[in-house]
């Protein structure tokens, strides 16, 4: 603390003791204690910053998830995307505790679809299953369209054996993303799960879904029906 500092502290306790007396001492004031966490909620992104942004993606694809932290622990985070993507590579790195810690400041500073959506993962990977699936269905809400959103808050019902509002989410995300993607596999499994064979036969007929994805939704369900 600087000299100009600690006299102002001193007469302002002295000011506290003299003035509340009948009240009790005065609470401590800690100036080690760590500021909160202040992200950005900016959601434009200007051309330097998508540049920026491209660049983190490109490491993260090729797999250089830590080369990718340490350019965004560099850079400045002038935008909710920024931060978003540093706590995913927390995640990423193994570091649960910030990314929760990071996602949590976006939820209070900026309750956006993503922040949610964010804190809800990391919740469900602690294992804290009803805070998850709560943060999932705000992120739901917020953002009804969006297909990640929708199968992995119907994934995390899966988990919770809430198996219709499950499959209804799953399959919404399914015909979202065009049959596509995780929600095809989360869709299969789902079905099986529940024991829906017309439903499996749907997924079949109409967007080609092969025996061997068959077989690996099988494998994944039974692995989830034993962990319930």
């Amino acid at each position: 603390m600087s000299s100009l500092i600690r006299p102002m502290a001193g007469v302002l306790a002295s000011i506290l003791l003299a003035g509340c007396a009948s009240s009790g001492p005065p609470k401590m004031v800690s100036y080690d204690e760590e500021p909160p966490l202040m992200v950005s909620c900016r959601t434009t992104v200007q051309p330097e910053e998508r540049l920026q942004l491209d660049a983190i993606d490109e490491k993260i694809e090729q797999g250089q998830i830590y080369a990718a932290l340490a350019q965004l622990e560099s850079d400045q985070l002038g935008t909710e995307q920024h931060w978003l993507r540093r706590g995913q590579l927390y995640v990423l790195t193994g570091q649960v505790l910030n990314a929760r810690e990071l996602f949590e400041a976006l939820v209070k500073q900026c309750d956006s679809a993503s922040s949610h959506h964010g804190l809800g993962l990391v919740s469900m990977r602690q294992g804290r299953m009803a805070d998850g699936i709560e943060h999932l269905a705000v992120a739901r809400m917020k953002a009804p369209m969006s297909s990640k959103v929708r199968n992995d808050y119907g994934y995390a019902l899966l988990q919770a054996n809430e198996r219709a509002t499950a499959i209804y989410e799953l399959r919404t995300a399914f015909e979202l993303a065009n049959g596509e993607g995780s929600a095809r596999q989360n869709l299969a499994m789902a079905y099986i799960l529940d024991g829906d064979a017309s439903g499996l036969r749907w997924m079949v007929e109409r967007y080609g879904l092969t025996s061997e994805e068959v077989a690996h939704a099988k494998a994944t369900a039974e692995k989830m029906r034993r962990s319930q």
